[in-house]
């Protein structure tokens, strides 16, 4: 029997969908039991396939941070700390008022 492939489609198209489409409930079945037995691949496929959800891969944000807190010593507190008031009274005389600059600490620890 010399028959082409495309006659048989033709002819039997109706026979060949009901038969695909039973093939494919089949397999969903297959896959549903599979997965309500616990296989998490088939619960994978499942939840891919038949509920819409998608594979993304998981991103995972890793912030290590290795550099140690810079070291400040007593001197070197003292000596920002004046800084910033000396600062600090620019700034206020600017606006028209002197404050007083009687907290001044030298580099003993002691006021200036």
């Amino acid at each position: 029997m010399d028959v082409s492939v495309d006659s048989l489609e033709r002819r039997y198209r109706e026979v060949i969908e009901h038969a695909r489409g039973d093939g494919e409930t089949r397999i969903l079945a297959k896959t549903f039991q599979a997965a309500m037995a616990g296989n998490m691949r088939a619960l994978e496929l499942s939840l891919i396939n038949r509920c819409g959800w998608t594979l993304r891969p998981e991103t995972i944000i890793n912030v290590t941070q290795n550099a140690a807190p810079p070291v400040v010593t007593a001197e070197e507190f003292k000596r920002r700390l004046n800084r910033v008031r000396e600062l600090s009274d620019k700034f206020e005389a600017s606006l028209g008022e002197a404050p007083p600059c009687a907290n001044r600490l030298d580099g003993n620890g002691t006021q200036a």
